[in-house]
């Protein structure tokens, strides 16, 4: 079975390495017309807390339940209620909607009527224009092959799968449910649905993975060819089952220097392939990047649904922008009992934030948009900062942009530090 799948994906692969970007633009335009960037558009994301159970590494708020027993129509109208009670309180009905993620937990245990009903519910209240990029994650163990097929019927046109690894060792070590053949098969599967706008999530630095069996991953990663994958280096979240396992000695990281040569042989094949970096753990074929995490990235406005989510709107309530969370006991959202914390941002956080977000992009930050928000220069907040990475050659600078090198890429972290000393 295993030979089978790949055996299907080889002829496409040999295509596309021959064709390169010029094969992905030439799909993008033809299946992907007008994917028109999200400028004055907002993201809005719903997140899906129920999953089958808790993978050893994830600290997002999920709630372990049976396949089956949610109680979908219920949750979905507690989404709508949420959606009402943040209208009454910011004047966003009828903005027009770039993108919508669904995210979890595990939005795949759901059944597609569910999908139906929310966007159905959310185009009563916004305009999602007719080239709106709609995402689903997708747990392996949870899809087949007609639930991909009615989902995009219901009107998702993305899905993202949560690969990780096609390590059996490595899936055991995340806890993860699905085994490496359900990964194939449910790539597969959403392939032959239609989905031609698919992106597979890859973790590196997994305890006890040598450079060998990283390789293999992503050979057998790219016999798929996605539009888009995300390699995230495993990180240890405080309070996960992962973090007891570390500090207990069970199980061992790689040191930096393995995370670093890991993370270079990532880039590398990809890359090789036609699969361009556009931000530190992203990679897309040309034209086929996530537009919802570029919203992120670039300081766009998103509206958040469901426990844990947040929201960020800029220019409301007399302040520069707001962010608000939703709480994450679901016992109370299911009563409308929605907010946890609101925030009010002030213009220097701000632009700290716009840092952070916008230089994770290979392309980095739009220095006419910095001061288009902040109505200044960003020397005019950063001058000190800025040089002393230029002279250092960790970022690169011309008339419009602001990026970091390949170097800076590298120490991202230790660089947004020096912006907030």
């Amino acid at each position: 079975m295993i030979f089978a799948l790949i055996a299907s994906r080889v002829l496409s692969c040999f295509f596309f390495t021959i064709m390169g970007g010029q094969g992905w633009s030439l799909l993008a335009h033809i299946f992907w017309p007008n994917r028109g960037g999200m400028k004055n558009k907002i993201g809005i994301y719903v997140h899906i807390p129920f999953c089958m159970a808790k993978c050893r590494y994830c600290d997002f708020f999920s709630i372990p339940v049976a396949r089956g027993s949610v109680d979908e129509s219920g949750y979905a109208s507690a989404l709508i209620s949420q959606l009402e009670s943040e209208l009454d309180i910011f004047p966003i009905e009828g903005r027009e909607v770039g993108s919508i993620y669904f995210g979890g937990g595990t939005p795949s245990m759901l059944s597609p009527d569910f999908f139906r009903s929310m966007l159905d519910g959310l185009a009563e209240k916004f305009h999602i224009v007719p080239e709106a990029e709609i995402s689903c994650e997708v747990n392996p163990a949870t899809a087949e092959a007609a639930w991909f097929s009615e989902l995009r019927s219901a009107g998702i046109n993305r899905v993202s799968i949560g690969v990780q690894s096609f390590n059996e060792r490595n899936l055991k070590i995340l806890g993860r449910i699905h085994t490496p053949l359900d990964a194939m098969r449910a790539i597969a599967q959403a392939q032959d649905a239609g989905f031609s706008n698919l992106s597979t999530d890859i973790i590196y630095s997994i305890p006890g993975t040598s450079m060998a069996d990283l390789e293999e991953d992503l050979r057998l990663l790219m016999m798929f060819f996605p539009a888009h994958v995300s390699a995230y280096c495993l990180n240890v979240e405080e309070g996960t089952q992962l973090q007891k396992k570390v500090l207990s000695g069970e199980l061992k990281l790689p040191s930096e220097e393995e995370q670093l040569k890991q993370m270079r042989m990532i880039s590398r094949m990809l890359r090789r392939v036609g699969w361009n970096r556009y931000e530190i753990s992203n990679y897309a074929k040309p034209e086929m990047e996530s537009r919802h995490n570029v919203n992120y990235w670039e300081y766009g406005e998103y509206l958040g649904l469901g426990p844990s989510a947040a929201s960020f709107l800029m220019g409301v309530k007399n302040s520069f922008g707001v962010r608000r969370c939703v709480s994450r006991e679901i016992g109370k959202y299911m009563k409308g009992e929605f907010l946890s914390s609101e925030e009010s941002i002030h213009k220097k956080q701000g632009a700290l934030e716009f840092m952070f977000m916008g230089l994770r992009m290979t392309r980095g930050i739009e220095l006419s948009r910095f001061c288009e928000i902040f109505g200044g220069s960003v020397d005019d907040f950063y001058s000190e900062t800025l040089s002393s990475l230029a002279d250092r050659g960790l970022i690169l600078r011309d008339e419009k942009r602001i990026a970091l090198t390949d170097r800076g890429i590298e120490i991202s972290d230790q660089i947004f530090s020096e912006f907030a000393m």
